[in-house]
């Protein structure tokens, strides 16, 4: 079975156990698996929540163009980074700089 599938299979059966009233070991019981394993895929499934929660997907961009220096500096805030560039900076490099940033 798949990494990804295994999860929606386990994150299917969590909200069900949380939506059925039940503790981990009742619900896992009653649809034959094991406790410990619910209650670890529960624990795993949270933390992976939780950080997506904590994290923004979006990321101040601050452009800086001195006046007369050709010079662009990019800063990422939230991240403490610059980048400069100049007009004739390469754009396909630039995306994989900032996708790698982020």
């Amino acid at each position: 079975m798949p990494q990804h599938a295994t999860v929606a299979r386990w994150s299917v059966l969590i909200d069900a156990q949380e939506a059925s009233g039940q503790s981990v070991r009742e619900f896992a019981e009653s649809r034959g698996l094991n406790p410990s394993t619910l209650a670890w895929w529960r624990w795993k499934l949270e933390r992976t929540r939780g950080r997506a929660a904590e994290r923004s997907p979006f990321l101040e961009l601050v452009v800086d163009e001195p006046t007369g220096t050709g010079v662009v500096l990019l800063e990422i805030r939230g991240l403490g980074v610059q980048v400069q560039v100049t007009r004739d900076t390469d754009l396909a490099w630039l995306r994989e700089v900032l996708e790698a940033l982020c």
